[in-house]
């Protein structure tokens, strides 16, 4: 069976996430296609200097994804990643028989979370991107740029089924000529970040200990160190989380074994 290819991309601030943690927990069934620019965001931190042209390059890997997959002879979706990502678990068939109901999933951060997506190679899913890319500097990231095409898709979805195409305005015939995208977002906990934790400030200083329950622990098959700030942080947050889910995977099969 053809693996399902993950696409990821990587600046040299963020070399140690990526070789540490991001690559050598990747499951098998993936296929890593690994991209690496040119340092443009100095620090490497959202929205700091060079961080739009630095989204604009992530933007144009997911395009230059969805054409080369519809090509492949493997699975029709792909899976892009950021390198902040820690796997523990081998999440193929979790994501392909999610696939199954949706076009488009991504991590659930309140909104649509663009650090971990998976996406079906099609024409729509190429319109979704053109949107993206014509329209990144106007909300100066591809998260909240993907998120507003999406409310706009899904308004425009609903008004086609009472309003004919020949009155439809451009800008909403664009999307109903395209096709309807079905968007679904990846279970919380499964799929972690931190502010999955409900704490009062969703924000991880990178100080206050990160206490995660066994239940937590069991059900988890990945994390996204997001929501928290600078790299130092995100480094410090996959080695704590990734041992405390190995002690937990330890003691679990320490109490199995006979």
């Amino acid at each position: 069976m053809n693996k399902i290819k993950m696409y990821t991309y990587f600046s040299e601030t963020h070399r140690e996430m990526l070789d540490e943690y991001f690559l050598p927990s990747v499951p098998e069934s993936f296929e890593v296609v690994v991209n690496r620019f040119d340092q443009r965001c100095s620090s490497g931190e959202y929205l700091s200097c060079g961080w739009v042209k630095a989204m604009a390059k992530k933007v144009e890997i997911i395009r230059g994804a969805i054409d080369l997959v519809r090509q492949s002879d493997g699975p029709d979706f792909f899976v892009y990643s950021d390198c902040d990502i820690r796997f523990f678990s081998d999440l193929s068939e979790n994501i392909t028989s999610m696939m199954s109901n949706y076009d488009y999933i991504a991590m659930d951060d309140g909104i649509y979370c663009h650090g971990f997506m998976a996406i079906r190679a099609d024409d729509r899913a190429a319109f979704m991107w053109e949107w993206v890319a014509e329209n990144i500097e106007k909300y100066q990231c591809d998260q909240p740029t993907g998120n507003a095409f999406i409310k706009e898709h899904e308004r425009a979805t609903k008004l086609n089924r009472w309003m004919p195409s020949v009155i439809q305005n451009q800008r909403t015939r664009r999307h109903t000529r395209a096709g309807r995208i079905r968007f679904g977002m990846f279970p919380r906990i499964q799929y972690f970040n931190y502010m999955h934790l409900g704490t009062n400030d969703p924000l991880w200083d990178g100080k206050t200990p990160i206490n995660l329950s066994g239940e937590h622990l069991n059900k988890m098959l990945m994390m996204h160190a997001n929501f928290t700030v600078g790299v130092e942080n995100k480094l410090r947050m996959l080695k704590d989380i990734g041992q405390q889910k190995s002690y937990n995977d330890q003691a679990k099969h320490a109490v199995s074994t006979p």
